[in-house]
């Protein structure tokens, strides 16, 4: 990962975590099929916390 894609990263990841609307607890990101039937699902809750574990290991890996 490059340094701007991780910047990217850390950008998109403060915006969600400070639009309040996604802070509510069930606010999801679905995916849907072409039949309009759920694919995938994820709270904004635990995208978040993913991407900040994520983060936190790719810069300790850009530091080695």
């Amino acid at each position: 990962m490059t340094q701007e894609e991780l910047l990217a990263l850390k950008a998109v990841c403060y915006g969600c975590n400070t639009n309040r609307k996604l802070g509510q607890p069930g606010a999801t990101y679905t995916v849907f099929n072409k039949d309009m039937k759920v694919k995938e699902e994820i709270e904004f809750s635990r995208a978040l916390q993913l991407m900040y574990e994520f983060i936190d290991e790719e810069e300790i890996k850009s530091n080695e």
